[in-house]
């Protein structure tokens, strides 16, 4: 027994004709959610200038920092002195140790540190020239 299934010209219009419906539905969706994200593209660019506003704001905040007292005098880094041994050579001219922190951005621990090695040092050699 055989099943014979037959299919009209009516049936191939109707089933071509949903067909193109949906692809139809879908490219219309596609369309708005790219409107969508298209608009949502303003938004972006407006985060993005008020980043830069704040980046720039930030910069003279460096800047500003940078122009502040109590910023390094010198940059251990490029000078030939290293930052400690200038602020051995200020202790030794008389400056007082929060002066030498605030005039060269060390903490007062550090300027303590180089206090007590410069005592000992000078004591070492008070021992060395008395033998």
């Amino acid at each position: 027994m055989e099943t014979v299934i037959t299919i009209t010209w009516r049936e191939v219009v109707l089933v071509s004709a949903l067909m193109v419906l949906v692809y139809l539905g879908g490219m219309l969706v596609g369309m708005i959610r790219a409107r969508e994200r298209a608009s949502g593209g303003d938004s972006s660019l407006e985060e993005c200038r008020k980043l830069h506003v704040e980046l720039d704001e930030l910069r003279d905040r460096v800047a500003a920092m940078d122009k502040a007292p109590g910023h390094r005098e010198e940059d251990p880094s490029t000078g030939e002195e290293s930052l400690y041994i200038h602020a051995q050579r200020l202790m030794q001219e008389g400056f007082r140790a929060d002066e030498v922190a605030d005039r060269l951005a060390l903490s007062r621990a550090e300027i303590d540190l180089l206090a007590a090695l410069q005592r000992e040092q000078g004591k070492r050699a008070s021992l060395t020239d008395t033998v």
